[in-house]
């Protein structure tokens, strides 16, 4: 018998233990040692209704409208985050019982991580699920109150040849019929004996075993394993949905952690029949949200933070002063601080900090690319697409994914059940992290890619939408290209050694848990 679990939960990070003793190594040995969208209100059909509601917000001050003062002298504290990604909220969280300044440029926190709402439903429009809290994440889900919600299968669909496979045993029974049993069960083992030696940034060995997988593309390694052309197809769109890159552009040691888990408890089969299983075998996912979408996390957390927490507050320029750091954000105000902890996107980062950075934290940063990438909730009032949570599409189209927004509320309201408003919200990457002109797309332009792309998967797309809501990320994904690992190891060792301290998922892995130990390692290091 075969069991699937689901991907995204392997990355349970045993962060503090491995990280903070690799941290304090580095000090004794002296060694040399999140996405922000642009901000865009939902739009609507030119004829037919706009989506209505609109998404909580987190408390915290909007830094008002204000002249030069030049006779100004600057606040103090101890200590100011830019940016209120999860990144720097779990580092605010940490270092909430110190004097702290969260300083974030958006109207509102969570980064990529952020919801919209439609009638009775809440809906994602950046990061839609995750494995099971552990680690720092757990910690403060716990201490927030939050409950989280295992989303309820069937998690995953496939869609090939106009027809949907919806859960692990369709899916598996698809993907052979493209292949054979001898070609998956040879892929199945060559992830799981890839697995076994995987280890996270920071307890990452750059000599290590793996060290070659972080210098060759996933595509390469493809080649090297003689994957059939399913296979190679469906981790390439794969690739595209998680890292907004195609398996030419990531390394090998990226991909591994997310594609192997998708076999990582399964066993060989013999023939078909294996694939029937107890109808109760797979009833849970792996997968988990909260009632209003991951963002509950981080409008959470901002709620804890209250006036420490600082909205519409750019930082424009930091620089070293004889006592301290002086951070200049929003209208000419200023602070003065004895730290500062970065937990922005790594190219903002650096046009910010770069006067207070060292060297080597420089030319790091200037090395990280990011994907782009776009989210359309397609809102109507019969269903598009309910057969699963997210259904992966073939490669080389627009979109990516389609997930059914209202799967996991549906499933834990009985009263929302019978609701007859529906939300589909379609994932969009470039056929590469290059691809930066989707960015420029007007909605229209959106709107009809996205109706060609779907018309074998509903004729009838294009009359059932009703309204859309567009989000645009520019610095959705950290590309973590051949030797990415090793360099995100000189980065953690340029934050043991002191000055300005980074955290954010360019630091660690592109994952909204591992963005969140970054934030807590960081915190660690204050």
């Amino acid at each position: 018998m075969t069991k699937k679990l689901t991907r995204r939960d392997f990355l349970r990070l045993s962060a503090l233990a491995g990280g903070m003793a690799f941290i304090q190594a580095c000090r004794q040995a002296a060694m040399p040692l999140t996405a922000v969208p642009s901000a865009r209100p939902a739009g609507s059909l030119p004829t037919q209704g706009a989506p209505t509601g609109t998404a909580a917000q987190p408390t915290g001050t909007s830094a008002p409208v204000d002249q030069p003062d030049p006779t100004r002298q600057p606040e103090k504290v101890d200590i100011v985050i830019v940016g209120a990604g999860i990144a720097g909220l779990t580092a605010a969280y940490a270092l909430m019982d110190r004097d702290i300044r969260v300083l974030e440029a958006n109207a509102k926190v969570g980064g990529r991580t952020t919801s919209g709402q439609r009638g009775p439903f809440r809906y994602a429009r950046g990061t839609e699920y995750l494995g099971e809290p552990e680690g720092v994440l757990r910690k403060m889900v716990r201490e927030l109150g939050l409950k989280a919600v295992e989303i309820p299968e069937p998690m995953d669909a496939l869609f090939r040849a106009g027809t949907i496979y919806a859960g692990y045993e369709l899916e598996t029974r698809a993907t052979i019929a493209e292949s054979s049993i001898a070609a998956y069960n040879r892929f199945l083992t060559q992830m799981q004996s890839s697995l076994a030696g995987y280890e996270d940034v920071p307890d990452y060995d750059p000599a290590g075993d793996q060290a070659w997988m972080d210098q060759e593309s996933a595509a390469d390694w493809f080649d090297e394993l003689r994957v059939g052309k399913i296979f190679r197809e469906r981790y390439n769109v794969a690739a595209r949905g998680l890292f907004g890159a195609n398996l030419q552009e990531i390394s090998a040691l990226c991909a591994l952690p997310e594609f192997a888990y998708d076999y990582e408890d399964t066993s060989p089969i013999s023939s078909l029949e294996d694939l029937q299983s107890d109808p109760d075998e797979f009833e849970t996912s792996g997968a988990f949200t909260f009632p209003g979408g991951i963002s509950d996390v981080t409008d959470a957390i901002a709620q804890t933070l209250g006036s420490s927490l600082v909205l519409n507050a750019p930082v424009q320029k930091i620089t070293k002063q004889a006592d301290g750091y002086l951070v200049e954000y929003a209208n000419h105000k200023a602070l003065l601080t004895n730290r500062v902890l970065l937990a922005i996107p790594a190219p903002l980062a650096l046009q910010i900090g770069v006067d207070v950075m060292s060297t080597r934290q420089r030319e790091l940063l200037a090395q990280i690319e990011y994907a782009p990438y776009l989210t359309c909730a397609l809102f109507s009032d019969s269903p598009i697409f309910t057969k699963a949570f997210d259904m992966a599409l073939p490669d080389g189209r627009f979109l990516t994914d389609l997930y059914d927004s209202t799967w996991v509320q549906r499933a834990i309201d009985p009263a929302l059940r019978s609701e007859k408003s529906y939300i589909a919200s379609a994932y969009i990457a470039g056929q590469s992290y290059h691809e930066r002109s989707i960015l420029e797309l007007s909605d229209d332009q959106v709107l009809e890619r996205l109706i060609a792309d779907l018309q074998d998967v509903d004729p009838q797309i294009g009359t059932k939408i009703t309204g859309i809501d567009i989000q645009r990320y520019p610095h959705a994904y950290p590309v973590l290209v051949p030797g990415a690992y090793a360099r995100m190891i000189e980065l953690h060792k340029e934050n043991a050694r002191g000055g300005i301290l980074l955290a954010g998922d360019y630091m660690i892995y592109p994952t909204f848990e591992a963005a969140a130990e970054s934030g807590q390692l960081a915190a660690e290091l204050v």
